[in-house]
């Protein structure tokens, strides 16, 4: 698969949210269909939570916590939360992983809330495949 563009937001937050989006073009909208199919799988989104469960001093546990209903985006898309809490602490944080293939572009999302899943995330999610 060859990728033929590629660019990443800033990571934007506050206290409470956060979001950031990667995307990439590729030459064609098939090579886009099969790296969606490939990538926008509970097993990407499994490692990932591990891969914050891994992070820092604080013990963090990080789970999995299944697929999510998005507006429709694009040609295709699919979303996956990651639920994160400290163990003894009341406070958990949620991740939301969101994919939308649109023609040749493959957009990965993530956007973060602390307490509550991100508020802004479905209309954010509804313009995605209009920038690509």
């Amino acid at each position: 698969m060859t990728v033929t563009g590629e660019a990443q937001s800033p990571y934007c937050s506050n206290d409470v949210a956060a979001a950031a989006t990667y995307v990439r073009v590729f030459a064609g909208e098939k090579p886009a269909r099969s790296a969606f199919a490939k990538e926008a799988q509970r097993g990407l989104v499994r490692c990932l939570a591990s891969s914050v469960s891994d992070q820092g001093n604080d013990q963090l546990v990080a789970e999995p916590a299944g697929t999510l209903r998005i507006p429709h985006a694009g040609d295709r898309g699919r979303a996956f939360r990651i639920v994160v809490a400290a163990p003894g602490q009341n406070l958990r944080s949620y991740l939301d992983v969101v994919f939308v293939q649109r023609r040749r572009v493959l957009t990965l999302a993530i956007f973060y809330g602390a307490g509550a899943p991100a508020a802004l995330e479905a209309d954010l999610i509804a313009r995605l495949p209009a920038r690509a």
